[in-house]
């Protein structure tokens, strides 16, 4: 009966929807207030009370239930957000294909799964109309576009205890079927300001989008790897992800060799490097330990080691690079068929024609505020990114590495691994500061790496910036 429902909302009397919330004593006596499913008086109860819930309640006794209430409650607060904001977001899931299909590029990133969709409704729909008909159904509420009718219409379906009838599902209509038990889920389903699909199995699909298009063909930026052979700045090759909107140009003007590798299955498959090498060692005079055929790894060593290490006297883990001096280098017999792989060199100028500026970023394992760094980042290198091709070395914690990546990735830079800044010259050496144009240094006072990096940068007269964290 309606007299035992514990309302938190009703009408006041111009007719707006109220919460008891919102309300004193005082302004609760100021005006009567209307059940918002039969239109009976209600009158509100324990506002200011310590022990019990405040809340509406009927006047007298009337066929009034919670269910009803619920239902419509919810369609009056769906269609106020939609009348009176600005914006009406939705989002769900979809899976996008790159619709570049001829694109030579393509590979696994081009097909991405459990892609957020957002989507502004207001920006294509105009009208939100409570029970109506369409189509021989009787939509909760139904999204129109009154200017063009060739906008099909979406519905919305509240369901507190009863699901949306299959037949209605099946129709082939735009549905959103929302699944409220309170008054709480009502007031939480723009929290964020969008209404959101939950895809969670285990509480259920509280919000359901049915017949959306889940299939996108859209142009997709994608990573990709890029193998560059730049010796004047690294002994050995190295692989770098960038954007694929400018995969046909080099990154760096004075690299000797600058390779698209594409792996359609797995783009960071553990031989792309070997192949990669391969190639080099194919079409110019390369040398390196990991194309010999004395060079080797076994299933108990996870290291690879030379078998002539202990007969001749090489080392055991040799650098790449001591190939080019070893009078025992001989290429292996792996079979490297060229045709197998999608082997594209990059012969075009780099995409800006800008000079490169090297700035090495190193930092204190303990860093990892990127709101800090990027802020940092952006007032050092900001006009540096306008005229030069700025490219990232990264000799630090892997905290610090996955803040350039951060950051690279949204401004387009080229970024070298820390792990490629090894070489013949030790961990860095005199001449990976004489191609160094400045270090930034995020340095906790007490890391001596960052503090021997920060040293040896001002003694070579590299610019220098330290942020202390």
């Amino acid at each position: 009966m309606g007299g035992d429902i514990k309302y938190k909302y009703a009408f006041d009397e111009k007719g707006n929807i109220v919460s008891i919330e919102d309300l004193t004593k005082e302004t609760s006596k100021q005006q009567t207030f209307k059940c918002i499913v039969c239109g009976s008086e209600l009158r509100p109860r324990a506002i200011g009370s310590k022990q019990r819930r405040a809340h509406f309640y009927h006047k007298g006794v009337v066929l009034c239930n919670g269910e009803t209430y619920l239902h419509k409650l919810c369609k009056l607060y769906i269609k106020q957000h939609f009348d009176n904001s600005d914006s009406f977001n939705i989002s769900y899931k979809v899976s996008k294909n790159c619709s570049e299909r001829n694109c030579n590029l393509r590979n696994c990133n081009c097909h991405k799964e459990d892609e957020i969709n957002q989507i502004d409704l207001k920006e294509f729909y105009d009208t939100c109309i409570i029970e109506t008909n369409i189509k021989g159904f009787v939509a909760d509420l139904l999204l129109t576009n009154s200017k063009d009718t060739s906008i099909p219409p979406i519905l919305i379906e509240i369901c507190v205890a009863h699901p949306c009838e299959d037949i209605k599902k099946e129709s082939g209509l735009k549905i959103i079927e929302i699944s409220i038990k309170s008054e709480k889920d009502i007031e939480n389903l723009f929290s964020d300001g969008t209404l959101s699909e939950n895809l969670n199995k285990w509480i259920g699909n509280r919000i359901e989008f049915i017949s959306f298009k889940r299939n996108i063909e859209e142009k997709l930026i994608s990573p990709i790897s890029r193998f560059i052979y730049l010796p004047t700045i690294r002994t050995n090759p190295f692989f770098c992800d960038f954007k694929c909107d400018i995969a046909n140009y080099k990154l760096i003007a004075n690299s000797v060799i600058e390779l698209n590798i594409i792996n359609s299955k797995h783009q960071h498959e553990n031989n792309n490097y070997t192949i990669a090498c391969n190639w080099l060692a194919k079409h110019i005079e390369f040398k390196r330990c990991n194309i010999c055929k004395f060079y080797y790894k076994t299933t108990n060593n996870e290291e690879v080691s030379c078998r002539l290490s202990t007969k001749y006297d090489k080392p055991i883990f040799p650098m790449l690079e001591y190939a080019e001096k070893c009078s025992w280098y001989q290429k292996n017999t792996f079979s490297f068929n060229e045709d197998e792989y999608k082997i594209l060199e990059i012969k075009e100028n780099n995409f800006n024609k800008k000079d490169a500026y090297y700035v090495m970023i190193a930092g204190s394992n303990n860093f990892d505020n990127y709101t800090f760094f990027e802020e940092k980042c952006n007032h050092l290198l900001s006009e540096k990114i306008k005229t030069h091709n700025v490219v990232i070395l990264v000799q630090s914690s892997n905290e610090i590495i996955n803040l350039v990546k951060q950051f690279s990735y949204k401004h387009n830079l080229l970024v070298i691994p820390f792990n490629t800044i090894w070489g013949k010259y030790g961990p860095i050496g005199t001449e990976m500061y004489k191609k160094t144009d400045a270090l930034v240094a995020f340095w906790d006072g007490k890391s001596e790496f960052t503090k021997s990096l920060i040293e040896e940068a001002k003694y070579y007269g590299l610019n220098v910036e330290v942020y202390l964290i």
